[in-house]
């Protein structure tokens, strides 16, 4: 992956996170039917924010894989 593609799904990522935990903070109201697991998408978005942070890091350092 090239910077640009790099910088562009951590921004989303980040993106969705923030839906993510502002939808996980909302109250439910009883009898409503399920929802989408929202503390799971605030998991799986913060693992993918660090993963592109360390593809950053990487890119810049020139390192080939800095997750050894």
């Amino acid at each position: 992956m090239n910077y640009e593609l790099t910088l562009g799904v951590l921004i989303g990522a980040a993106t969705i996170m923030v839906v993510a935990f502002i939808k996980a903070r909302q109250p439910k109201e009883p009898g409503t039917p399920w929802s989408l697991p929202w503390n799971g998408i605030l998991f799986l978005t913060i693992l993918i924010i660090l993963l592109m942070i360390n593809h950053l890091l990487s890119l810049n350092n020139g390192v080939e894989n800095s997750l050894i």
